[in-house]
């Protein structure tokens, strides 16, 4: 089930339904839409939510949101193979740099994070600039490194290049949030992070986009919000 909050000038934010999983961590996600304009990214969810992929599909590229679906879609699947949130990720790396080698014959790629959720322990794998986010006690810490410079991403799916990765605990009422840079270049994730205590997870990703926007974002964004209960 999804539903949207509209907003003015033919944008409007849809999320996605609460996703729990078996040891209480509520997973969801939100995108921003816009009138006749393809979102180039791709948020994808594990029916059990304990699997995720957050890809965003190069900006300025062609056939960014092929890049993207097709990362997505393969690194899910091996997440949900029981893969390492790294593994699955490099797995997404190498189906973007086929694509660009034997279908779109023109250089191209994403940026992404892979995500897997074990009870309250969550591990992560990343290449680009799409962020995590640790949101604890009113405050935000970034988590996942950025792989950017001067503008220009140094690493993303379809470069050889391994992913980076990290893991965190996740500690009652606290919350991860999993960006899009067209989401977190533009938002205040500290003043997220202040108002995130106490909203729920579905909350926290509409509310992360509702503050890109009113940032003047003039990209695609995307977020998936994690929240362990208390």
């Amino acid at each position: 089930m999804k539903s949207a909050i509209e907003s003015p000038k033919g944008l409007w934010i849809e999320s996605t339904a609460t996703k729990t999983t078996p040891d209480g961590v509520s997973v969801t996600s939100a995108l921003l839409r816009r009138a006749n304009r393809e979102n180039q990214d791709v948020v994808l969810v594990s029916d059990s939510g304990e699997c995720a992929m957050v890809v965003d599909g190069m900006g300025g590229r062609a056939h960014g949101a092929l890049y993207a679906s097709t990362s997505a879609c393969v690194g899910l699947d091996a997440l949900e193979d029981g893969l390492s949130a790294r593994a699955a990720l490099d797995l997404a790396s190498q189906a973007a740099g086929n694509l660009e080698r034997h279908v779109v014959h023109r250089h191209g790629g994403a940026a992404g994070v892979s995500l897997r959720v074990r009870g309250n322990h969550v591990e992560w794998a990343s290449k680009g600039d799409v962020a995590v986010f640790g949101l604890y006690d009113g405050k935000a810490k970034l988590l996942s490194q950025l792989d950017s410079a001067d503008g220009k991403l140094t690493n993303y799916l379809g470069c050889p290049k391994r992913s980076a990765s990290g893991s965190a605990d996740l500690p009652p009422n606290a919350a991860l949030l999993v960006a899009t840079d067209g989401c977190w270049r533009y938002a205040n994730v500290g003043a997220i992070a202040r108002a995130a205590q106490g909203e729920q997870a579905t909350d926290l990703a509409t509310a992360a986009l509702a503050r890109a926007y009113e940032g003047l974002t003039p990209d695609d964004a995307s977020a998936l919000a994690l929240r362990r209960s208390a």
